[in-house]
């Protein structure tokens, strides 16, 4: 078994066999992968869709769970994963067809741990992300690359899953934030890692998806998830076995990322209740993250930095 496709489905009627069919129009033979859909308790007729996939194809195994979230399911689908590698895909958006042959074979010729590609977004019109700073089509120590800026989305990434299971790396968060703490911790260990320009993944929109919802309360969840993840940097500085060179770079990412929590609750202080604004500065004063006691990414943000450690300052940004 070669791949193992891992699709957390939250209400994805309408998406899920579209998604599906663009697995096997990879020129990969469907005994060289699996699917696996994990239901995350959808309340339309995802299950039912998903369950009649199954009965088509051998290769697909369906899960079902209540709702938990796109990272539990994801937890889900590594748990029951064969495949050497591990490519997961959100239900509503699907694989460009005939673009991940040339990935796996990469891969595999160069015994790599993990290689990145490019998505189409239907949002933007755009093809994102590009890295500027990461050298394409070269091999990288993980550490390299993450210092470079790459290990932005879990979509974009077909993983190894030997180095998972090996460093038993599981998602820690749901909602904004997780593709990238556990790419933090991925790359952190990976050993041979690339980047291509490969175009092989096509984003869609869909304002109904559990993991792009901009509902006004799952937008509020998302902002503590920020705060988490922020203080996960701490804990991936804090491993014995990482260089120094990467500790300060996670120190770094940590203060960046309680600035730019703080840029979002300032863009949406007028919506913020009070309530929700003093409860966000409490999670960052408890995790101390604020104030911010180590040096950002960039000069702007340290700039800014050592304006919002000026607890008045900061009160009348984001509106406190």
């Amino acid at each position: 078994m070669k791949i193992s496709f891992i699709l957390p489905a939250y209400n994805v009627e309408a998406y899920l066999e579209r998604c599906v069919s663009t697995l096997y129009m990879q020129d990969i033979p469907a005994e060289d992968f699996e699917v696996l859909i994990i239901n995350d308790g959808s309340t339309d007729k995802t299950l039912e869709v998903a369950q009649a996939i199954a009965k088509k194809h051998t290769n697909v195994h369906v899960f079902s769970q209540a709702n938990a979230g796109a990272a539990v399911a994801r937890n889900v689908g590594l748990d029951h994963a064969q495949g050497k590698y591990v490519c997961f895909v959100d239900t509503d958006d699907f694989l460009i067809p005939y673009t991940l042959k040339s990935i796996l074979e990469l891969v595999e010729e160069n015994n790599l741990d993990a290689c990145s590609y490019r998505l189409f977004s239907e949002h933007t019109y755009e093809i994102a992300p590009y890295v500027p700073k990461v050298p394409k089509h070269k091999v990288l120590t993980g550490e390299q690359a993450l210092m470079l800026g790459e290990g932005t989305s879990l979509c974009i990434v077909l993983y190894s899953r030997d180095c998972i299971e090996r460093n038993h790396l599981r998602l820690k968060v749901n909602g904004m934030g997780e593709d990238v703490e556990f790419n933090m911790r991925f790359y952190s260990v990976a050993q041979r890692v690339y980047a291509t320009l490969n175009l092989c993944y096509y984003y869609v929109y869909n304002k109904q998806s559990q993991t792009k919802s901009d509902s006004f309360e799952k937008f509020f969840s998302h902002l503590k998830d920020v705060a988490i993840v922020a203080q996960s940097f701490m804990e991936h500085a804090s491993q014995p076995n990482i260089s120094s060179t990467l500790k300060e770079y996670f120190l770094r990412r940590r203060a960046s990322a309680t600035i730019g929590l703080i840029q979002l609750i300032s863009n949406n202080r007028k919506t913020l209740s009070l309530e929700q604004k003093q409860e966000l500065l409490h999670m960052m004063e408890e995790r101390q993250l604020y104030p911010i006691r180590h040096r950002t990414l960039s000069t702007k943000s340290n700039i800014l930095r050592l304006l919002l450690n000026q607890r008045w300052i900061l009160n009348k940004r984001i509106g406190l």
